[in-house]
């Protein structure tokens, strides 16, 4: 087929189609795209899912022409994971990532406050594709332990999970499977952890709050965004807890947020995406409180070890996309 000249950091992936869906065949290519154009061909080929800046349309074939007949998703240019990606092709942080940002520049980030009516505050964060709903609901007992040790104040506690359709394969619901998995609980006990930091406990009362996180759509980060997100509710929650008169003093002592960081093809890249996620060599989440202290810091080589150098170019990258989200939590 012919294209236009080529546009930096913009791919297309050639695709069949069958019944009105997209799949990709074996001989795909990456090629380059420029333009949305009707393309002009001397016999049928297989139609194309085309991209730029994060727009996707379907050219369909009609007799001997492709016309495009709208938007066919959304920032994300596949909707299946097992489409034959190539990995190394696909994923080219030399120049510009997939989705045009530069290695130290967060995904768009956006906090829809009071999503859902019931609970005492919600948030939806959006990280790029990354969409994950924060509830804070107010229980006013504590946890049966700390009446036994008469521990003082109260408590904050967290659940995540994960909506089977959050991601490209249906996920199986744990509830189902009888009981939670070891990713599921070691992302809840952290995210619990972390904003435990920022409060007083005492200052909160004889009261629990419970945080749910909950995955509606992953595209990578689901963990520091549901960090991110909860402290924005956290924070909402508290405010009507102080406007009741339920709590004499504010106990939450400053902001936190947290981020992915990583390296991809030898290059240190901020809030990783999954496909960038899936090729990494080094994956990183840093949690962070707003005066710069660490709560939390977790990496793994999947490949190559890192050095110290690597390291600390991670950390400052986590650093400035913290101190960006930040800034949007007070908005």
């Amino acid at each position: 087929f012919i294209t236009a000249p080529t546009v930096r950091g913009y791919r297309r992936c050639s695709v069949g189609a069958a019944g009105g869906r997209a799949f990709t065949g074996n001989n795909s290519r990456l090629l380059p795209l420029s333009a949305f154009a009707a393309v002009a061909l001397r016999q049928p080929l297989p139609s194309a899912v085309a991209s730029i800046r994060g727009l996707y349309v379907f050219p369909v074939a009609i007799g001997r022409r492709f016309r495009i007949i709208g938007p066919l998703m959304d920032k994300k240019p596949f909707n299946k994971i097992n489409t034959g990606i190539n990995l190394e092709e696909f994923i080219n942080v030399a120049e510009l990532r997939y989705d045009g940002r530069k290695p130290d520049q967060l995904r768009p980030v956006k906090f829809t406050r009071d999503f859902t009516i019931n609970a005492k505050a919600s948030v939806l964060v959006e990280m790029g594709n990354t969409k994950v709903i924060c509830a804070v609901s107010v229980d006013e007992n504590v946890p049966g332990w700390m009446r036994a040790q008469n521990v003082e104040g109260g408590w904050v506690t967290s659940e995540y999970s994960m909506l089977p359709s959050a991601t490209p394969d249906r996920a199986k619901r744990e509830a189902t499977a009888g009981k939670l998995g070891g990713r599921t609980m070691e992302i809840q006990r952290l995210i619990g952890r972390a904003l435990r930091s920022v409060i007083d406990l005492k200052k909160l009362g004889r009261r629990q709050l419970y945080i749910d996180c909950d995955v509606i759509q992953a595209d990578g980060g689901t963990r520091t965004a549901s960090i991110t997100g909860a402290y924005v509710a956290l924070r909402m929650a508290v405010d009507r807890l102080l406007a009741e008169k339920l709590i004499k003093e504010d106990p939450i002592k400053e902001a936190i947020a947290a981020i992915s960081v990583g390296i991809c093809k030898g290059v240190p890249l901020l809030d990783l995406c999954y496909f960038e996620d899936s090729a990494a060599e080094v994956d990183m989440n840093v949690v962070m409180t707003a005066s710069g202290k660490f709560v939390e810091v977790q990496g793994t080589a999947e490949a190559e070890p890192f050095t110290k150098e690597q390291m600390a170019q991670m950390m400052d990258l986590a650093e400035k996309g913290i101190s960006e989200l930040l800034e949007v939590q007070k908005v």
